[in-house]
This record gives C-alpha cells, structure tokens and sequence, in this order.
C-alpha cells in the first residue's frame, strides 16, 4: 500500500484528490501486422472510474463512454452496451493515478507486494478485487502494476481483458507508461503502449492535458 501511495505522491501528490474531471487530447496509432494508422482523439473522464473516449473534435461523433459497471459504445449508425469489466477491469489504464487511487481507495481490493524485479529496477505490486457476484467473481483476474523503484512512477500495468460476448474468455493486456511530462504540476506518461497477448496494437500520443476543466455529467450518462 505504501508503494502506491507514493506513486500517487509521484504522479501529483496533494492535488490528485482535487482532481473532479480531466481532458486529454491523445493521437491513437493503431498497429495491425506491418501497417498503422492515426486518428485524434479526447479523452475525458469524470470522478475516478467515469470516462468517455470521443473521436476528434466532433461534438456528435463517435464516442465510447464508461460509467459505473456498463459501457455504451456509439457511433452514426449503431450502439452498443456491454458489462463495463469486458475493457475496464484494471481501472482507468489511460491515467494511472486514477487506476491506483480508486484501487487503493476501494475495500474490496486486497493488496499484495510481490517484490523486487528486474535487477531491483522496478517494485512489482499486485492487486486483486473481491466481491460477493459469484458470476463476477469468475471473471476477474489480478491486476499487476510495476513500479519505476527510483521515481516510484508506474512504469507497467497487466491485466486480463474479456470479449463481451463471452467474459470467462480472458487474454492479457500489458500497458507500458513511458515520457511523463508535467501537466498543471501533474506528471502524465504521454506515450501509453497497448500490447495484446504480446502484440502491440495501439500506441497513445498525449499533446494536451487538463483538469478540473468543468465537464458536464450529461456527457457521461449511459442509461
């Protein structure tokens, strides 16, 4: 527990708790076999678990929006819904403060120091969320997260990753968190790598990031 405290000491200590919303201007690089493509994206998220990914500037664009324990994906011509655990069960990945603070400040999360890896370059923590859903309690995995042992910055999480269409599928995700750059005196990785059972699918590019910028619960609202 220590360790994540002072990671979240890293990331930003005393103004972290202050945070209400953030906003993020991201570039997506998504990587399929030898080719990659770009697009701009916003990020926003909403208290500690709420966020909404929308597609470039577009007010009415695509948008894909988590909010307790569903998700609502929608574009022109279709929506989606599905249990919020199928993309989301290591927490808000994109920000890690927001990953660790609602694990550390959640009851039903234990957690476990596993210890000195890489030469003593990083602390490896694991997390691990209880709960009473026996349906739930099939699908859930630890959640890994690894820390830089000199700055005590997240440097990896992995986590496992389930199909909506089928949950008990589960397959390992691995973000790496590289280039933190201070945003209003927060550090944020401005580089996230996204590797599916080892493959690298997505790459984010962080170029503005803000907070307690005054969004809109509205923009959140799933159901």
């Amino acid at each position: 527990m220590a360790l994540l405290t002072g990671a979240m000491v890293a990331m930003g200590g005393a103004s972290i708790p202050a945070i209400a919303d953030t906003r993020a201007e991201i570039t997506i690089r998504s990587f399929s076999g030898d080719t990659a493509a770009e697009a701009p994206v916003v990020l926003k998220t909403l208290g500690r678990k709420a966020w909404r990914i929308e597609g470039g500037n577009a007010r009415n664009g695509p948008a894909t929006i988590l909010n307790g324990g569903w998700v609502v994906s929608q574009s022109d011509d279709e929506v989606r819904e599905f249990p919020a655990v199928a993309v989301e069960e290591a927490g808000n990945w994109r920000i890690p403060w927001l990953t660790i603070i609602a694990d550390v400040n959640d009851p039903e999360v234990e957690v476990t120091y596993v210890g000195e890896e890489q030469g003593g370059k990083v602390q490896h923590v694991r997390l691990f969320r209880k709960t009473k859903d026996v349906g739930l309690a099939e699908v859930l995995q630890p959640c890994d997260v690894y820390l830089d042992t000199q700055t005590g910055l997240p440097v990896k999480l992995i986590f496992s990753a389930h199909p909506p269409e089928n949950l008990l599928i589960s397959f390992p995700v691995e973000i790496g968190y590289l280039d933190y750059r201070a945003f209003s005196g927060l550090l944020v990785p401005t580089r996230i790598r996204h590797s599916i059972q080892g493959q690298l699918v997505a790459e984010l590019l962080v170029t503005q990031f803000s907070a307690n910028t005054g969004v809109s619960p509205a923009e959140f609202q799933v159901r």
